[in-house]
Protein backbone atom coordinates (compact mmCIF):
# COMPACT_ATOMS: atom_id res chain seq x y z
CA UNK A 1 0.00 0.00 0.00
CA UNK A 2 2.72 2.59 0.99
CA UNK A 3 4.38 1.80 -2.24
CA UNK A 4 1.47 2.49 -4.49
CA UNK A 5 0.85 5.77 -2.27
CA UNK A 6 4.24 6.61 -3.43
CA UNK A 7 3.85 5.91 -6.90
CA UNK A 8 0.21 8.54 -7.12
CA UNK A 9 1.49 10.95 -4.73
CA UNK A 10 5.67 11.10 -5.46
CA UNK A 11 5.71 11.83 -1.71
CA UNK A 12 8.46 9.56 0.20
CA UNK A 13 6.45 7.46 2.89
CA UNK A 14 6.85 8.39 6.31
CA UNK A 15 8.42 6.30 8.63
CA UNK A 16 6.39 3.33 10.54
CA UNK A 17 6.35 3.34 14.17
CA UNK A 18 8.21 0.31 15.80
CA UNK A 19 5.85 -2.92 16.62
CA UNK A 20 4.62 -3.18 19.73
CA UNK A 21 6.17 -5.97 21.66
CA UNK A 22 3.81 -8.90 22.00
CA UNK A 23 3.56 -10.49 25.40
CA UNK A 24 2.07 -14.02 26.55
CA UNK A 25 0.01 -13.85 28.93
CA UNK A 26 -0.91 -17.70 29.23
CA UNK A 27 -3.85 -19.84 28.57
CA UNK A 28 -7.20 -18.74 29.51
CA UNK A 29 -9.78 -21.09 30.51
CA UNK A 30 -13.25 -20.10 30.03
CA UNK A 31 -15.52 -21.46 32.55
CA UNK A 32 -19.06 -19.54 32.51
CA UNK A 33 -21.40 -18.33 29.89
CA UNK A 34 -24.59 -16.63 29.99
CA UNK A 35 -27.38 -16.73 27.00
CA UNK A 36 -28.11 -13.87 25.13
CA UNK A 37 -31.58 -13.85 25.62
CA UNK A 38 -30.64 -14.18 29.33
CA UNK A 39 -28.69 -11.18 29.38
CA UNK A 40 -30.64 -8.42 27.60
CA UNK A 41 -31.61 -6.33 30.78
CA UNK A 42 -27.84 -6.28 31.99
CA UNK A 43 -27.39 -5.46 28.51
CA UNK A 44 -29.73 -2.71 27.00
CA UNK A 45 -32.73 -0.50 27.63
CA UNK A 46 -35.82 -1.65 25.60
CA UNK A 47 -37.34 1.24 23.00
CA UNK A 48 -40.77 0.14 22.18
CA UNK A 49 -41.89 1.40 18.37
CA UNK A 50 -45.19 -0.01 16.75
CA UNK A 51 -42.74 -0.38 13.62
CA UNK A 52 -38.64 -1.80 13.40
CA UNK A 53 -36.59 1.27 14.10
CA UNK A 54 -32.75 1.88 12.37
CA UNK A 55 -29.85 1.66 14.23
CA UNK A 56 -29.37 5.23 13.05
CA UNK A 57 -33.10 6.40 14.98
CA UNK A 58 -31.86 4.73 17.83
CA UNK A 59 -28.70 6.61 17.95
CA UNK A 60 -26.88 3.27 17.81
CA UNK A 61 -23.79 3.52 15.24
CA UNK A 62 -22.41 0.05 15.67
CA UNK A 63 -22.89 -3.30 17.31
CA UNK A 64 -25.85 -5.18 17.79
CA UNK A 65 -29.51 -4.33 17.42
CA UNK A 66 -32.30 -7.21 18.69
CA UNK A 67 -35.83 -6.84 17.22
CA UNK A 68 -38.47 -8.48 19.10
CA UNK A 69 -42.31 -8.89 18.20
CA UNK A 70 -45.06 -11.42 19.52
CA UNK A 71 -46.83 -13.00 16.26
CA UNK A 72 -50.05 -14.35 16.65
CA UNK A 73 -50.90 -17.76 16.03
CA UNK A 74 -52.01 -20.46 14.93
CA UNK A 75 -50.14 -19.98 11.59
CA UNK A 76 -49.02 -23.27 9.04
CA UNK A 77 -45.66 -23.07 8.12
CA UNK A 78 -44.90 -19.83 5.82
CA UNK A 79 -41.77 -18.22 4.40
CA UNK A 80 -40.58 -15.11 6.19
CA UNK A 81 -38.93 -12.41 4.04
CA UNK A 82 -36.52 -10.00 5.37
CA UNK A 83 -36.45 -7.28 3.05
CA UNK A 84 -33.88 -4.15 2.99
CA UNK A 85 -31.27 -6.00 4.90
CA UNK A 86 -27.97 -4.27 4.68
CA UNK A 87 -26.00 -6.10 7.68
CA UNK A 88 -26.35 -9.99 8.84
CA UNK A 89 -29.62 -10.90 10.58
CA UNK A 90 -30.11 -14.07 13.13
CA UNK A 91 -33.50 -15.41 13.46
CA UNK A 92 -34.82 -16.56 16.31
CA UNK A 93 -38.23 -18.16 17.44
CA UNK A 94 -38.83 -18.37 21.28
CA UNK A 95 -35.31 -18.41 21.33
CA UNK A 96 -34.41 -20.97 18.73
CA UNK A 97 -32.28 -19.99 16.40
CA UNK A 98 -33.69 -20.76 13.14
CA UNK A 99 -30.88 -19.11 10.80
CA UNK A 100 -28.96 -15.97 8.87
CA UNK A 101 -29.33 -13.66 6.71
CA UNK A 102 -26.46 -12.38 4.61
CA UNK A 103 -26.96 -8.53 2.92
CA UNK A 104 -25.37 -10.06 -0.25
CA UNK A 105 -28.57 -13.02 -0.32
CA UNK A 106 -30.63 -11.66 -3.18
CA UNK A 107 -33.68 -14.54 -1.80
CA UNK A 108 -32.88 -16.37 1.08
CA UNK A 109 -35.77 -16.91 3.47
CA UNK A 110 -36.81 -19.23 6.30
CA UNK A 111 -39.75 -21.42 6.76
CA UNK A 112 -41.53 -20.50 9.97
CA UNK A 113 -44.53 -22.47 11.98
CA UNK A 114 -46.24 -20.20 14.53
CA UNK A 115 -48.00 -22.23 17.35
CA UNK A 116 -51.41 -21.51 18.47
CA UNK A 117 -50.24 -19.80 21.94
CA UNK A 118 -48.24 -17.30 19.53
CA UNK A 119 -44.26 -17.09 19.74
CA UNK A 120 -41.52 -14.51 19.70
CA UNK A 121 -39.94 -14.00 16.82
CA UNK A 122 -36.65 -12.14 17.41
CA UNK A 123 -34.73 -10.85 15.23
CA UNK A 124 -30.62 -9.96 15.78
CA UNK A 125 -29.06 -7.68 13.77
CA UNK A 126 -25.36 -7.24 13.82
CA UNK A 127 -24.18 -3.43 12.10
CA UNK A 128 -21.46 -5.04 9.01
CA UNK A 129 -20.60 -1.33 8.65
CA UNK A 130 -21.78 1.43 6.21
CA UNK A 131 -22.55 0.77 2.47
CA UNK A 132 -21.72 3.54 0.24
CA UNK A 133 -23.55 3.36 -2.95
CA UNK A 134 -22.64 5.96 -5.78
CA UNK A 135 -25.00 6.08 -8.77
CA UNK A 136 -22.92 6.68 -11.99
CA UNK A 137 -24.62 8.46 -14.75
CA UNK A 138 -24.80 6.50 -18.41
CA UNK A 139 -22.44 8.69 -19.43
CA UNK A 140 -19.51 7.65 -17.54
CA UNK A 141 -20.46 3.83 -17.43
CA UNK A 142 -17.63 2.12 -19.50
Amino acid sequence: MREILTKHTGKTPLDLPKPIERKSFGTIEMTESINLFDSLNQLSEPITSVFPKTMEEVGQDYGFILYETMVSGPRPQQQLNIRGLHDRALVFLDNQFLGTYERWEDKKSLTIEIPKEGAILSILVENMGRMIIRLTPDSERK
